[in-house]
């Protein structure tokens, strides 16, 4: 329930910034606090991918992008 409330609310704001800011600004400031985020615990934890693990996680990357774009893109368009 809680997460369900935190991602309407997540919806509201990403409408109202869609005023002033493109999906693409979004898209690097939401996904350069997440790195950031990341980034300490993985510094300590890092294992090198495979290359079928780097395959997949680039096509992870790709595709979660492509839908983060469209999300916000749908976001800003509803009416």
């Amino acid at each position: 329930m809680v997460a369900s409330v935190l991602w309407a609310y997540a919806a509201v704001l990403m409408r109202q910034i869609a005023r002033r800011e493109s999906s693409l600004v979004q898209m690097v400031v939401q996904n350069g606090v997440s790195l950031v985020a990341s980034a300490a615990w993985t510094l300590f934890h890092w294992v090198p991918p495979t290359p079928w693990q780097f395959v997949l996680l680039a096509s992870i990357g790709i595709l979660g992008g492509a839908g983060q774009l469209l999300q916000f893109e749908a976001i800003r368009r509803a009416p």
